[in-house]
């Protein structure tokens, strides 16, 4: 099965739920939700399936469910239709 597994830089608190975009390889991403009891991580996921058209099931934060610097893995998609979706510029 195609997957991709991508960094990404989380900034809870934010004034909407927005993907900012790439620097240096990393995903910047916006959410609403405080980083409590999950609600920015949730956001995340939920953020990101509409974004990329998966199921929210198929978004899972392999590393940093405490931090804002995850690694999240999007299974479905290669890295070229993930970064395609996304709009980015490689």
């Amino acid at each position: 099965m195609r997957s991709t597994v991508l960094k990404i830089r989380l900034i809870p608190r934010a004034s909407k739920n927005e993907v900012v975009g790439f620097s240096q390889e990393i995903l910047k991403v916006r959410v609403c939700a405080p980083p409590i009891e999950g609600r920015a991580n949730r956001d995340l996921a939920k953020l990101l399936s509409r974004a990329l058209g998966v199921s929210v099931r198929d978004i899972q934060i392999v590393k940093g469910q405490h931090s804002r610097n995850k690694l999240v893995s999007i299974q479905g998609l290669t890295r070229k239709e993930v970064l395609s979706r996304l709009g980015a510029n490689t």
